[in-house]
């Protein structure tokens, strides 16, 4: 139901937490917060949902999504300060913000590509939000409460701005817990969808799993890094851990790679790197292929066991995410240290791993870091060759660090002389 502003609670913050959200910061946290909110005469309203925002010497900040059951209590969702007297969520307010986002984005979208990611939650001031796009398919997620309220409109919008194919909500995640929510089954809202979804990435031809894979179907948020390794990789024999459906293998295989090996312990996956392989026109099947490409089920750690030093040129590492709560850092940290020793443990002079963590609570220096301690371990001298993070349409605010959760270093191991 839309929700006009000047209906909405109020409420105030401390003296001093208004210049990050001036900056842009989407997030306010419990003890941010001074006073509220309060309905119209000024008394407590216990509310979900959205409410005018004022700083700390009364000025009008914008409108925020607040849930109390939430350590993030508020997030905004506008911070235009012409928002005061009239201000709506309704389907007409989701078209305008997708369809602004499809323009902004497809802009730097490189050739030959026709999936990403639309709209990024709090960064593209739309919390608790995810929506991927794959060809004219879109698929998205709601982690919030206040978000949660507004599921028709957006499905509505998506209709209106786009005339999809298909709509899918993807809602099967245990994040929805910290705002009180539970797990919902995947749903098709709008359209059919038969089998798995075809679209273009930098001109390589992928399937995506949308009603069954991870995430919304694919990791979209490893386009950059995957490129870099298609650029590493001719005449190497490449190694692709923890590899989903094979795309880092992919590019490697279509760059020119001597040998591709993909891990996995997920035989449905395993399955759909295949399927996206056969779909580049690459014959794996091929008896003489069947050494060149390898499809191996298998743990990691066992794996990395049975194999040599030297035995691959290029170590692709893109395990899941180690720490997914505050509590498991510490955790986190010594697995991401033991995987990555292991690889540098195989590479010799010259040899290059492509290392990632998705986990958000580990900055991109805690994981330098982590990677120093492993090449240490390892009695390894590790160059940094590049440093990526998420592509732009994951996007990250300048002001918003904790949105940037992807890091990838690309390091090659080196001689003394």
């Amino acid at each position: 139901m839309a929700a006009m502003s000047n209906q909405m609670p109020k409420l105030w913050l401390r003296k001093g937490r208004e210049t990050p959200v001036l900056a842009g910061h989407p997030w306010v946290f419990s003890k941010g917060i001074e006073m509220g909110p309060v309905d119209e005469a000024g008394k407590p309203a216990r509310v979900v949902g959205l409410v005018k925002v004022y700083g700390g010497s009364k000025e009008f900040l914008g409108i925020g999504m607040y849930n109390p059951n939430n350590s993030i209590s508020l997030r905004m969702i506008s911070i235009n300060r012409n928002d005061e007297k009239d201000f709506k969520v309704d389907k007409d307010f989701f078209v305008k913000k997708f369809k602004g986002l499809e323009s902004a984005k497809k802009e730097f979208l490189p050739v030959e590509t026709t999936a990403y990611r639309l709209v990024n939650a709090d960064a593209d001031w739309l919390p608790g939000l995810i929506m991927d796009r794959y060809e004219n398919v879109f698929v998205f997620q709601i982690h919030t409460a206040a978000m949660d309220m507004y599921r028709e409109e957006i499905i509505d919008a998506l209709k209106k701005a786009f005339k999809p194919e298909a709509i899918v909500e993807r809602s099967d995640i245990d994040s929805r817990k910290a705002d009180g929510l539970q797990s919902l089954p995947v749903k098709i809202h709008y359209g059919k969808v038969e089998g798995n979804v075809e679209f273009l990435e930098n001109g390589v031809k992928f399937f995506a799993d949308v009603l069954g894979g991870q995430k919304t179907g694919f990791f979209l948020d490893q386009r950059d890094s995957r490129k870099k390794v298609g650029e590493l990789s001719r005449g190497k024999k490449v190694l692709n851990l923890f590899s989903y459906t094979g795309g880092f293998g992919l590019y490697a295989a279509l760059n020119g790679a001597e040998k591709v090996t993909t891990i996995d312990s997920s035989e449905p996956a395993l399955e759909l790197a295949q399927e996206n392989f056969r779909l580049n026109g690459i014959k794996i099947d091929d008896e003489k292929n069947f050494e060149k490409y390898d499809f191996v089920c298998a743990d990691v750690f066992d794996f990395l066991s049975s194999i040599n030093i030297g035995d691959y040129d290029l170590i692709v590492c893109d395990p899941p995410a180690f720490a997914k709560s505050n509590d498991k850092i510490d955790e986190a940290k010594k697995a991401y240290t033991s995987i990555n020793r292991r690889c540098m443990d195989l590479l010799k002079s010259g040899g290059i791993l492509v290392t990632c963590s998705c986990s958000g609570r580990i900055t991109q220096e805690e994981f330098r870091d982590i990677l120093k301690f492993s090449a240490g371990r390892s009695k390894k001298d590790m160059r940094v060759l590049s440093a990526l993070t998420q592509p732009f349409d994951h996007t990250e605010r300048v002001s918003f660090s904790e949105g940037r959760y992807l890091k990838t270093f690309v390091l090659q191991c080196l001689d003394h002389f």
